[in-house]
């Protein structure tokens, strides 16, 4: 039975990659705003595997690939994710891959001044043209992580036909209170960040679907 959405709902989407053996998980939260009708979650996942993935596919190495997300309600009840790949694909960049711990970094924010007021993505698995001489993102880089960071950080309003609309927005979840508080800008760094679990001399990690 589809799970309906409602006012206030929080979610959370993990979108996954494969490089090198090597798992990348980016996981973010958005807050029900509105809706109306009887929107659901599976095709709001469906929606976002749609926005989600060609964004990846133009950053990805051609050695890693886009393998889908995942969608599930985390409060104020928890809901099971919905699993959505239909637009999973290899990355277009060629030429060899980034050691898979270096990754792109997007800074979240939101109007609570300190760190509880923000968040950051680690995306994975570029290609080495991303990186310029001087071991910065180049330009063209930056304008592919802008470019999804534009894509996400407003609201999203998802039109699923028959009257049922559901608009929401990126959050930062505060997992002691299950509360969360709503992101109002971005910030794309122009250095490289790291994410050590995802390095060649850890342990291989599982797609999970």
């Amino acid at each position: 039975m589809p799970t309906p959405l409602n006012d206030f709902d929080i979610l959370e989407l993990k979108v996954f990659c494969f490089g090198q053996n090597q798992l990348a998980v980016n996981v973010m939260h958005f807050e029900v705003q509105s809706h109306t009708g009887t929107p659901t979650l599976g095709a709001l996942a469906t929606t976002f595997d749609a926005l989600i993935g060609p964004l990846y596919v133009q950053w990805l190495s051609a050695a890693a690939e886009y393998r889908g997300i995942t969608l599930g309600v985390v409060a104020p009840s928890i809901v099971a994710p919905e699993i959505r790949n239909a637009n999973a694909g290899v990355g277009t960049v060629a030429g060899d891959m980034m050691p898979t711990q270096v990754a792109g970094v997007v800074s979240f924010r939101t109007a609570t001044v300190g760190r509880e007021g923000r968040g950051r993505v680690y995306l994975p698995f570029f290609g080495e043209s991303a990186n310029s001489l001087l071991g910065r993102v180049t330009g063209t880089a930056l304008t592919l992580m802008d470019n999804f960071a534009a894509a996400v950080t407003p609201d999203i309003v998802d039109a699923q036909g028959g009257g049922d609309d559901v608009t929401i927005h990126m959050c930062i979840l505060h997992r002691a209170t299950m509360t969360s508080t709503l992101v109002n800008g971005y910030l794309v760094r122009e250095k490289w960040g790291t994410q050590r679990k995802r390095g060649a001399w850890g342990k291989e990690n599982v797609v999970p679907f």
